[in-house]
C-alpha cells in the first residue's frame, strides 16, 4: 500500500487526537521557550548588573581583625596577593576595610553634603552607611566605567572615565558613593563632602557615583583614608576583594583560589558575590524549580491526554481498524510519522509566538537577552517530542500491529 494513502488514513482516523496534540504541544513548547528565556535573562541580568559592579570574591580569615592584623604583619599577605595576581583568571586584588555605621547625612543649601552633629541639619537623611576602604590601583576591584558623573559648577564640565581613573589613583580625598547613598543628597555642585564628629574632621571630593545595585548605602574610598571616618569602637571587617576576568568562570576560579589559600595554612572563608545576594539567588532557584515542575506536569498531562484521545478512537472505530489490520493496512508507522510532523508544526508555532509577542514583553522586564536559552529550549522540546512519539509507538503497536 502506498505511503501517502497510509498517511491519509492515519490522519482520517486520528484527526481529532492529532489536532488536540498540535494545540497542546504548541502550548507546552511555548511554556518551555518562555521559561528558558525568563530564567536565562534573569541569570544574565544578575551576572551583568550585580557581578559586573561588585567584587566577585571576598576572602577573610576566620579569626577576625586580630588574625588579619597578625597575618598582615607577618608579610605573608603580600606573597598571597602576588600569587593571586599571577593567576590568569583574576583581574584585580585589593585589601579592604568595611564598616557599617549609623550616620546622619546632611545636605546644605550650598549643596555640600556632610556628616554633621544632630543640631546642625536642615535637610537630611539618616540610617546605616557602609564605608568601604579599597586600595587605589588600576584595574580596580570596582569598575570605574559607566559611572554617573556630576556636572561641575556652572560650566557643566564632565570628566571622562580615564580622567576619573587617574583622579582615583592620585587624589587621596576622592570618594565614590553608590546610587543609594547618592539619592540621600542634593547634587553637590561644589563636589565637596565633609565629615564632622567628635574628634574627627575630614574633607573629601565627589565627582561621580556608581550604581552597584546594592540595597544599602555605600561610600567607597581609599583604604589609607578610611581611618579618618572611623571611631575606636567601630566593628571592622577586613580581608581581600577579588575581581575575575569572566564571571561565568566563577566556580573554576573559586577552585583555584581555594587551592592557593590552602597552601597558606590559615583558615580562610571564601564568599562569592552571589552568596551575599541571597535574595537574588533564592528567586533564581525558585524560578527554576517552579519552571521545571510546571514543564514536567505539562508534559505528563500532554502524554495522558494524547493517550486517552487515542484510546477513544480505538474504542469508537475498532471495527474499521481491525478490517484494515486484517487486510494488511498497517497504520503504526504512518501514525507515528503524522504525529511527529504535527508536533513539529506545533513547535514552530510556539517559537513564532514566543519570539514575536512574548520575548519583547519579557525583555521589557529584564532588558537582557541571551542566546543560550534558544539552544536549550530547542533541545528540550525535541527531546519531549521524541519521548511522546516513542510512548505513542509503544501504546499503538499492540493495537495496530507492526
Amino acid at each position: 500500500m502506498r505511503l501517502d494513502i497510509k498517511l491519509l488514513l492515519a490522519w482520517r482516523f486520528f484527526k481529532g487526537p492529532l489536532f488536540s496534540f498540535f494545540i497542546l504541544f504548541a502550548f507546552v513548547s511555548c511554556c518551555i521557550f518562555s521559561f528558558f528565556l525568563i530564567t536565562d535573562s534573569y541569570e544574565k541580568q544578575v551576572e551583568e548588573r550585580f557581578a559586573s559592579k561588585q567584587p566577585h570574591f571576598t576572602l577573610s580569615l576566620e579569626g577576625g581583625v586580630s588574625s588579619w592584623s597578625d597575618y598582615k604583619a607577618s608579610g605573608e599577605l603580600e606573597n598571597l596577593k602576588r600569587s593571586l595576581q599571577d593567576e590568569g583568571s583574576i583581574l584585580s586584588v585589593s585589601e579592604f576595610t568595611k564598616v557599617t555605621k549609623w550616620l546622619r547625612l546632611k545636605a546644605a543649601t550650598a549643596q555640600q553634603s556632610g556628616f554633621e552633629s544632630a543640631q546642625e541639619y536642615d535637610k537630611f537623611s539618616s540610617g546605616n552607611v557602609t564605608l568601604i576602604g579599597l586600595e587605589r590601583h588600576f584595574p580596580s576591584v570596582i569598575p570605574l566605567t559607566e559611572l554617573n558623573y556630576y556636572d561641575a559648577g556652572a560650566y557643566k564640565f564632565k570628566i571622562t572615565n580615564l580622567e576619573f581613573a587617574a583622579d582615583w589613583l592620585m587624589n587621596p580625598s576622592l570618594v565614590l558613593p553608590n546610587a543609594v547613598l547618592d539619592a540621600s543628597f542634593f547634587a553637590p555642585i561644589s563636589q565637596e563632602v565633609s565629615i564632622k564628629s567628635v574628634g574627627h574632621g575630614y574633607q573629601g571630593k565627589i565627582k561621580a557615583f556608581i550604581n552597584d545595585y546594592n540595597d544599602e548605602s555605600i561610600l567607597y574610598m581609599g583604604i589609607d583614608q578610611i581611618a579618618a571616618w572611623l571611631d575606636d569602637d567601630d566593628l571592622k571587617e577586613e580581608g581581600l576583594y577579588l575581581r575575575i576576568l569572566d564571571s561565568r568562570d566563577i566556580e573554576q576560579s573559586k577552585n583555584v583560589i581555594t587551592t592557593l589559600l590552602a597552601k597558606t595554612g590559615e583558615n580562610w572563608t571564601v564568599t562569592t558575590w552571589l552568596d551575599e545576594k541571597s535574595k537574588q539567588k533564592s528567586i533564581l532557584l525558585m524560578t527554576k524549580l517552579l519552571g521545571y515542575s510546571l514543564i514536567s506536569v505539562l508534559v505528563f498531562a500532554l502524554i495522558l491526554i494524547l493517550g486517552l484521545n487515542q484510546a477513544n478512537v480505538f474504542i469508537k472505530k475498532a471495527k474499521s481498524l481491525n478490517i484494515l489490520y486484517m487486510t494488511g493496512y498497517l497504520l503504526t508507522l504512518p501514525l507515528v510519522v503524522t504525529s511527529f510532523f504535527v508536533g513539529l508544526l506545533g513547535l514552530l508555532l510556539a517559537y513564532l509566538v514566543t519570539f514575536t509577542w512574548l520575548k519583547p514583553m519579557i525583555l521589557q522586564v529584564f532588558s537582557v537577552s541571551t542566546t543560550l536559552h534558544q539552544g536549550m529550549s530547542w533541545g528540550v522540546c525535541i527531546t519531549v517530542l521524541l519521548l511522546i512519539n516513542l510512548l505513542n509507538l509503544i501504546g499503538m503497536k499492540n493495537r495496530l500491529g507492526y
